[in-house]
């Protein structure tokens, strides 16, 4: 049966749920549920759903925000590199880009000139995505060359080289000699002096 009022039509239906009828009214519907274990257990699981699905919800959102990190930082580095590789001015030159939280890259490795190191410090920042460049280029004017084995100019141990000295004259070698083969003579034997006799002059 359908009675229409000035809120709109209304109507009666019978709800059944675990063989209770429960009449609707024309106003708002109610649903009881009896009060047993069955019900809570629901309640529990149901509860532990909702928990675990928020958790899988943060988790994605978590998971997607470091992919877009990630890409955004991908797409920061392979524009920075494109505009540092085919500069006429950096050829030759051997970089290594590394990009950080905050759109800040890092620049590594030598550069031909200072100037050259410049230029890549301007193209670096000038490209989108970029707030700030780290340099850590070396060029040959600006690095410190140390022969192996010397000292540093501004160390103090450093000494003045000793003079150079002259060689010594080369000597001739002596003269080699030959043995004689020849057995050696035997020596004479040696005798006892015979006493000569005194000789006294004659008395006067």
């Amino acid at each position: 049966m359908r009675t229409r009022t000035r809120f709109g039509a209304v109507t009666c239906l019978t709800v059944t749920l675990a063989g209770m009828l429960v009449p609707a009214s024309t106003g708002n519907a109610q649903l009881l549920r009896p009060d047993g274990p069955a019900e809570q257990v629901g309640e529990v699981v149901g509860g532990a759903l909702d928990t675990a699905g928020r958790a899988v919800e943060r988790g994605l959102r978590t998971a997607f925000a470091r992919t877009r990190g990630a890409v955004e930082s991908m797409e920061v580095i392979a524009r920075v590199y494109s505009r540092l590789h085919w500069d006429k001015q950096l050829a030759g030159s051997r970089l290594y880009l590394e990009s950080r939280p905050g759109g800040v890259v890092l620049l590594r490795g030598s550069v031909p000139s200072a100037e050259a190191a410049d230029r890549a410090v301007a193209l670096a920042a000038s490209t989108l995505g970029v707030s700030q460049v780290v340099s850590e280029l070396v060029a040959p004017d600006r690095a410190e060359v140390v022969v192996p084995g010397s000292a540093s100019p501004a160390d103090p141990t450093v000494r003045p080289p000793l003079p150079e000295v002259e060689p010594e004259p080369e000597l001739d070698p002596l003269p080699r000699v030959t043995p004689d083969p020849r057995p050696a003579p035997a020596p004479d034997p040696i005798t006892d002096p015979v006493p000569s006799p005194t000789v006294r002059p004659p008395m006067p």
